[in-house]
C-alpha cells in the first residue's frame, strides 16, 4: 500500500551489505536484465524511539527474486533518476549499459502510494464497482502520477484493484511526509472508493512519520477504529454515475473582483454527491468589463469562465492549473510512463 526509500530504519552500511547480497545473486545466475530482489530484516532490541537505526550487525534474509520490474519500481526511478522501464527494454534488445554500478547515487526520499479502489474500513475488501465522478490530480513539483483513468470511467474490478500510483519524492523524508500530505488534500476522486483515506492517516501517524513501523503494524498495532475515523474524514462513497432527475447540488465559488474575494453559491442540477465538499474554484472577472457583461459571467459558473492558464507567465508548466492544461499535463504523464510485495520497507 506504501513503499519508500531509503528505509528509515537501515543505515547506509547495511542498505550496501543487502545491496551486494543481491548484486551476487544475479552474477550467480547469470542474470542480465531488470529483476527485483527482495529481502527481510530482522528486527531487533534497538532504541527506534530515540532514532536507532538497524546497522551491519543485523541479519536480513532473502526471500525471492523476480524477474521484472515490479509496482514500486517508480521509487528506485526517483531516487537515482534512472528510467529503468526505458533501460529494461533497450537490455532485452541487446544493447549494454551505459553506466556502472558506482555511477548510482540515492538523491533525496520517495514515497509511492498505491491508489487501490478497495474499502480501507473492511479489511481492505475490494470495492465493487463505481463511476468516476470527479477525477482531478494533484501536480506540482515533486509529485509524480501513473494512472489511466479519465472522469466518468467506470471501475472494472476483473483485474487487480490498483486504479492509479501517486509518487513523490523530496530533498529528505520529512519533506516529503508534508509533501505528500499536500498532494493528498489536492487529489480529488469521487464516485470509486478508495484507501486514500488511510495513506492519510500513515502520514499523520506517529510510527510511520518516526519509522519505527514494521510489517507487522496494522495486523497487531494499529487501531481499526482510526481507520474508520479516517474513511469517514476522508472517504467517498460508490456511485454509478446516474443522476436523479432534480437533485441538485450547491457549489461554493469563490470569484474575485477587483482585488475583492466574493463568496458566490450557485446550484447545480443533476450533480454526484459525495460525503465531503470539493474544493472551492476560483473565478476572476475582469474589473474592465461592462457591468452586466461581469455579472453575467459570475451567474453563469465556472463553465464561462474557465481559470485563466499561467503557463506562459511562469517558467515552470506543472504550477499552471486551468483545466486543459492538466488534462495535458496528466496525458503526457501517462504516456511517460508504462509501471510488491506489501512491505512498506525498502
Amino acid at each position: 500500500m506504501i513503499e519508500e526509500g531509503p528505509s528509515p530504519a537501515l543505515t547506509d552500511e547495511l542498505r550496501e551489505e543487502i545491496g551486494a547480497a543481491a548484486r551476487r545473486g544475479a552474477d550467480a545466475a547469470g542474470y542480465y536484465n531488470a529483476g527485483t530482489f527482495e529481502f527481510l530484516v530482522e528486527e531487533e532490541d534497538r532504541d527506534a524511539e530515540s532514532g536507532e537505526l538497524l546497522g551491519p550487525d543485523a541479519n536480513f534474509y532473502f526471500l525471492e527474486v523476480n524477474t521484472r520490474i515490479q509496482v514500486e519500481h517508480t521509487v528506485t526511478e526517483e531516487l537515482t533518476g534512472i528510467d529503468i522501464v526505458k533501460w529494461q527494454l533497450r537490455v532485452a534488445a541487446g544493447e549494454e549499459l551505459t553506466f556502472e554500478q558506482e555511477d548510482v547515487d540515492l538523491s533525496g526520499h520517495a514515497m509511492e502510494f498505491r491508489i487501490n479502489a478497495e474499502h480501507a474500513d473492511e479489511e481492505f475488501q475490494p470495492a465493487s464497482g463505481g463511476t468516476l465522478t470527479t477525477y482531478d490530480p494533484p501536480g506540482g513539483i515533486g509529485v509524480r502520477l501513473d494512472d489511466a483513468l479519465s472522469e466518468g470511467d467506470e471501475l472494472v474490478t476483473d483485474y487487480d484493484s490498483m486504479i492509479a500510483k501517486l509518487i513523490v519524492h523530496a530533498g529528505d523524508r520529512e519533506e516529503c511526509i508534508a509533501r505528500s500530505q499536500r498532494a493528498f488534500a489536492e487529489y480529488d476522486i469521487e464516485g470509486v472508493v478508495t484507501i486514500s483515506p488511510f495513506h492519510r492517516l500513515m502520514l499523520e501517524d506517529d510510527a510511520f512519520v518516526a519509522g519505527t513501523h514494521t510489517t507487522k503494524y496494522l495486523d497487531e498495532e494499529l487501531d481499526p477504529t482510526r481507520i474508520d475515523d479516517a474513511v469517514e474524514t476522508w472517504g467517498t462513497e460508490e456511485t454509478s454515475g446516474d443522476a436523479e432527475d432534480g437533485e441538485t447540488t450547491e457549489r461554493q465559488f469563490t470569484v474575485e473582483v477587483n482585488g475583492k474575494r466574493f463568496e458566490v453559491n450557485l446550484e447545480e442540477e443533476g450533480a454526484p454527491r459525495s460525503r465531503r465538499p470539493r474544493r472551492a474554484a476560483a473565478a476572476r472577472i475582469d474589473p474592465h468589463k461592462p457591468a452586466a457583461a461581469a455579472a453575467a459571467a459570475t451567474t453563469a459558473g465556472p463553465a464561462a469562465t474557465p481559470p485563466r492558464c499561467r503557463r506562459a507567465a511562469s517558467p515552470s508548466p506543472s504550477t499552471c492549473r486551468g483545466p486543459s492544461c492538466r488534462s495535458r499535463s496528466r496525458r503526457a504523464t501517462r504516456s511517460r510512463r508504462a509501471t510488491p510485495s506489501r512491505c512498506w520497507r525498502r
